[in-house]
């Protein structure tokens, strides 16, 4: 994970005279980004390459010592077994790409806004390509996501259909579209709609998509329990069965978290913001000063990883003050279920 932050202490000219602009204002700013990267980094099992641009970004002494702090974590987490808890599996497929070039804020709106949603829904994922489908354990997942699976492979779609059950399966926009017919994986009626600025109400917000879009389709299936609408009231979320169609693109993290905590996953918190968690830690970086609650599957005692302070939780829940921009991590020790 190459982290391309500027600290604070990134304000001086380049060769071209250019002011450099620092993206934080102070020191602690700087190192509570930094420790939220670091979280996220060891949630994938990434290494970390601090990049230091032009030189001086880190010629601090506070600096130099949180980055001596951050390599320890590393080399303790480094030593602890883990696994993934996630319950989630997103799935995003390559071979659909050449369908959206000429509408590339397709991929935009489906893939990476979504990405960025379902990391505030409040219940870590895991992330896929659409083919590993047929290489994972899905036993442990209650909620399957395909982001843009404008083509399925036939192999895929009879895993969907003999593997699953009745998990939750979530389809964003034109599920099959290339490859047989859309009715054919989503087992939801759909119709095209006129209108290519169409946009999707959900708790008295619209999502959609960022620029006119062609085709855009609606549900049109009188056995689909809707879940959103369209601006003019026709259908365009919808559920039946175990199958759940989204006709637009970014879609909100509270739609995200809704169709999630139907579907039986464990959300740990309803409040967006930066959460990573896996069987060793659990990490939150704020941007306002707020009181944390996150309810965790267990009773634990926790210590967390910059101060060495212990904490327990109370009823499962695990709860304490944020100041602004602060990021705390903890690791998770004497499980008790």
């Amino acid at each position: 994970h190459e982290i391309d932050h500027r600290t604070y202490l990134a304000k001086f000219p380049m060769e071209t005279g250019v002011m450099m602009q620092s993206d934080y204002e102070t020191e602690d700013e700087s190192i509570m980004i930094l420790r939220r990267e670091l979280a996220s980094a060891a949630t994938k099992d990434a290494s970390l390459w601090w990049f230091d641009f032009l030189g001086g970004y880190y010629a601090s002494p506070g600096l130099e010592a949180e980055i001596k702090l951050q390599m320890s974590i590393l080399e303790r987490l480094s030593k602890t077994p883990h696994e993934s808890v996630a319950e989630i599996a997103v799935f995003v497929d390559p071979a659909s790409f050449h369908h959206m070039k000429d509408q590339t804020h397709i991929t935009t709106d489906l893939i990476g806004a979504n990405r960025d949603s379902l990391n505030e829904c409040g219940a870590p994922y895991d992330y896929y390509n659409q083919n590993d489908l047929l290489l994972l354990d899905t036993d442990k997942y209650k909620m399957f996501v395909f982001l843009n699976p404008l083509e399925i492979k036939d192999e895929v779609k009879e895993l969907i259909k003999t593997k699953f059950g009745d998990k939750t399966v979530v389809w964003v926009y034109a599920p099959n579209i290339f490859s047989g017919g859309m009715g054919e994986v989503c087992n939801i009626k759909l119709k095209n709609i006129e209108d290519p600025n169409a946009k999707v109400v959900y708790n008295g917000k619209n999502f959609g998509f960022t620029d006119p879009t062609a085709p855009l389709f609606a549900v049109d299936d009188d056995l689909a329990e809707v879940l959103a609408s369209y601006q003019d009231g026709t259908p365009a979320c919808a559920k039946k069965g175990n199958q759940i169609y989204i006709a637009e693109g970014n879609v909100p993290h509270t739609l995200w978290r809704d169709i999630a905590k139907a579907a039986g996953v464990h959300v740990y918190t309803d409040v967006p913001g930066a959460l990573y968690i896996d069987s060793r830690f659990i990490a939150r970086q704020t941007v306002h000063a707020e009181d944390i609650e996150i309810r965790l599957p267990f009773d634990c005692t926790l210590e967390e990883a910059f101060s060495g302070e212990e904490i327990k939780t109370n009823g499962k829940i695990l709860r304490y003050r944020n100041d602004k921009h602060d990021t705390k991590m903890f690791y998770i020790k004497d499980k008790k279920l």
